[in-house]
């Protein structure tokens, strides 16, 4: 059988040349005896052989020595017997397996071959696609099902777009942390500032011009938003430069927004992640880590180099019942959330703020010295001392705070009991007294 595209004209030359161009697959045409009577121009980019030089070519010539006795079984099986084989239903669907063919750099790539059967004589139709695009696929899948760090699924993307594409490099571009962050499909590739000014630009495009689904052509860069489920939202962009002259045809602008897409899973997942330690570990009224999320803290510092000694202050509002008593739980709520502030804004970076419960405190200060802890507590007393003003109402209130310190001979349990211990004798001796 030998097929040529030659007087091909109209839809079927530009069928020919499109498939044979513009997508990385080879199709081959097969002989009983498993030699390549023709293939389709994607020889050239796909496998590196001119589709001429493919004719005469055997099976056995360049799949790999290893994985010759699967393919050759799988075969052999189907052309042994034609005229059975076509009337199984079976012969009609295309099956894909990995296989290692012999490239025309002379070295073994991994690619997805197919194949079925076209005639009572034997003869083969074969289609060979790069492996690589689909180990890129798994590898969003995976990242994805195992939950991995977001840049990592977003890297995963990229890699995908730059694998479908064939072109040497693809980003996700967003600022969701403040920040502008370029995450390239590429292992140990740095963004340049050149890779940095486009981000920014694109980004900006896209908001000015407002969010849709539209692909973006910005000079020599394809881009495509990636939108939130209800489209109200911008998480990034999903970017690579064009593959080729002219504008994206249809199929361009399909997979990139379906690899939108799955970057928009993995914002949306980060994002509901984010939202839910935020809800296991942080206390919902003041906004500081709620007691379960603190002494986990406190446990963690403890094991950490200079921690030690590992200093506490416990801090009780005076009289918290008398202030929802006289003002309304609605002002109790706004003190305790303007108490938790002041003491955010009083420690320091390394320092952590909890909520142990109702109108209870704490405050950690891993490995501060004696004199500057001094300072602090005389800080957050006068701090917290100043009135609280809520929708006209003057709040005036006090606090008794209890110390504590832990050597390593301490456990968790002893320095928490200590602060709480020494807080109830200050409360004990009088109110607003440390």
């Amino acid at each position: 059988m030998n097929i040529t595209p030659l007087g091909l004209t109209g839809e079927a030359a530009l069928a020919y040349a499109s498939f044979g161009d513009m997508f990385p697959v080879v199709i081959v045409l097969m002989d009983p005896d498993m030699r390549c009577t023709w293939a389709s121009p994607g020889a050239r980019s796909v496998l590196g052989y001119e589709p001429e030089a493919m004719v005469g070519v055997s099976v056995a010539d360049i799949v790999h020595p290893d994985d010759l006795g699967d393919a050759a079984g799988m075969a052999t099986e189907v052309v042994s017997d034609p005229a059975a084989s076509l009337a199984n239903p079976a012969a009609s669907t295309l099956v894909e397996f990995p296989v290692r063919l012999l490239n025309g750099s002379g070295d073994y790539e991994m690619f997805n071959v197919s194949g079925r059967l076209i005639d009572e004589q034997g003869h083969t139709l074969g289609v060979i696609r790069p492996a690589s695009e689909y180990r890129a696929l798994d590898g969003v899948i995976e990242s994805l099902g195992s939950r991995g760090d977001l840049s990592v699924v977003l890297a995963s993307v990229a890699d995908l777009i730059r694998t479908q594409f064939r072109v040497d490099r693809a980003c996700v571009i967003h600022d969701m942390g403040g920040c502008l962050t370029v995450v390239p499909g590429e292992r140990g590739r740095v963004c340049s500032s050149e890779d940095r000014r486009m981000a920014r630009r694109l980004l900006q495009t896209i908001r000015v011009n407002g969010l849709s689904q539209d692909l973006v052509v910005d000079g020599d860069t394809w881009a495509v938003p990636v939108l939130s489920e209800t489209g109200e939202s911008l998480f990034g962009v999903v970017a690579m430069p064009a593959p080729r002259p002219g504008g994206p045809a249809l199929l361009d602008q399909y997979l990139l927004r379906r690899a939108a897409k799955l970057a928009a899973v993995a914002f949306a997942r980060d994002r509901d992640d984010r939202l839910l330690r935020r809800a296991a570990t942080t206390d919902y009224l003041t906004g500081v880590a709620n007691r379960r999320h603190f002494e986990a803290l406190l446990a963690t510092s403890a094991l950490e180099p200079g921690a030690l000694p590992l200093r506490l202050l416990y801090i009780d509002v005076d009289d918290f019942k008398a202030v929802n008593d006289t003002f309304g739980h609605r002002v109790g709520d706004e003190v305790l959330a303007a108490v938790a502030a002041r003491l955010r804004n009083n420690v320091r970076p390394g320092d952590f703020v909890g909520r142990l419960g109702g109108d209870e405190f704490a405050v950690a200060a891993p490995g501060m010295p004696a004199a500057v802890f001094d300072r602090v507590r005389e800080r957050i007393d006068e701090a917290i001392r100043q009135p609280v003003t809520v929708g006209g109402e003057t709040v005036a209130i006090t606090a008794s705070i209890g110390v504590a310190a832990a050597s390593d001979e301490d456990s968790l349990e002893t320095i928490l009991e200590r602060g709480d211990d020494d807080m109830f004798c200050s409360k004990r001796s009088g109110h607003a007294r440390t």
